[in-house]
């Protein structure tokens, strides 16, 4: 049994760190997905405005 969950604790302490840059990248992602489309709305009433 201790073998097993040795070899399970290994490997989660090996993922560690791909797991956090995993997080932090589908993170970043998420708030680019967001932020983009905010973006452009803001540039194109920015536009409307000065035209």
């Amino acid at each position: 049994m201790w073998t097993v969950l040795e070899t399970v604790a290994g490997t989660i302490w090996l993922w560690l760190p791909q797991l956090t840059i995993i997080l932090k990248f589908s993170t970043a992602l998420i708030g680019f997905v967001i932020a983009v489309p905010l973006l452009v709305r803001r540039i194109r009433r920015w536009r409307r405005r000065r035209g």
